[in-house]
């Protein structure tokens, strides 16, 4: 345990070390966040009849469903970076050479991966829920946005942010068994942004291919976006009825296969 937790530590600083990739995820999670409740904000403060707060819960519900694809991409940009760092840093030779399991090494990718994903996703969120509930709209004089005058209770706030974490995580996954799987860190994260854009939209909006559609992760985690009145959902839901139970099975597949099929790839590899 104690190897296994040092060599984490280490992983970790040294992903923390990589400023430009730093830098891009913390502008698509935290720096995004702050770029459209700074834009609303001040659009709302110079005239406050003809634009919204940057407060309340119905916005704070609407942002989250903008920030998810976002956040999922600089998940992503993470997975990719740490499923090929040894190769491309010719490290990994020497990490075998040392006599440490392949398992342990993947594993303490894993979890540095992990720790920068959900650090970044939950500072992130923290920074919108703080907002939607503190810049709600109390004057009369802006009845006609309502909706912003109240903030979102503590229950919303720990669905979104658990539905935003459960996105973040699962596209990290998919980026990490990907990039092991085909030893590439630009083709990884080409593939799935569009498909994470471009290719989850279409599919949730379709309304043919049944079980297929409803076998992806993304577009079943998206047809479990937590719902708040007045707020219509971005993604349809998914073609055959099932159960919550099961959707919540297929989502933990696509986040527990993918890191087991690079696993195997990873321990295949001649030192």
């Amino acid at each position: 345990m104690s190897d296994f937790l040092l060599l984490s530590s280490a992983r970790l600083m040294e992903l923390r070390k990589r400023i430009g990739l730093m830098i891009a995820v913390g502008l698509l999670t935290i720096g995004i966040i702050l770029l459209i409740d700074g834009i609303t904000a001040i659009l709302h403060a110079t005239n406050p009849n003809m634009h919204p707060s940057a407060g309340g819960e119905l916005r704070f519900a609407r942002i989250s469903s903008i920030a998810s694809p976002i956040w999922s991409v600089a998940a992503v940009l993470v997975g990719a970076a740490v499923g090929v760092s040894d190769f491309a840093a010719g490290t990994y030779r020497h990490l075998v050479i040392t006599g440490k399991s392949k398992w342990t090494i993947y594993m303490t990718r894993i979890s540095a991966g992990l720790a920068i994903v959900i650090s970044f996703t939950l500072f992130a969120f923290a920074i919108q829920s703080i907002v939607a509930a503190t810049m709600t709209t109390t004057n009369s004089q802006y009845s006609s946005f309502s909706p912003d005058s109240i903030g979102p209770s503590f229950h919303t706030i720990i669905l979104f942010g658990s539905w935003l974490l459960i996105q973040a995580i699962m596209a990290f996954s998919l980026s990490l068994g990907l990039s092991s799987l085909i030893g590439s860190r630009s083709t990884t994260i080409a593939i799935l942004i569009a498909f994470q854009v471009i290719g989850i939209p279409i599919l949730s909006q379709v309304s043919i291919w049944g079980w297929i559609k409803d076998s992806i992760g993304g577009v079943v985690l998206n047809s479990m976006q937590p719902q708040i009145q007045g707020l219509q959902s971005i993604q349809s839901a998914t073609g055959v009825e099932i159960s919550q139970g099961f959707r919540s099975l297929i989502v933990l597949a696509w986040i527990v296969v993918p890191i087991f099929i690079g696993a195997l790839m990873y321990n295949k590899r001649d030192a």
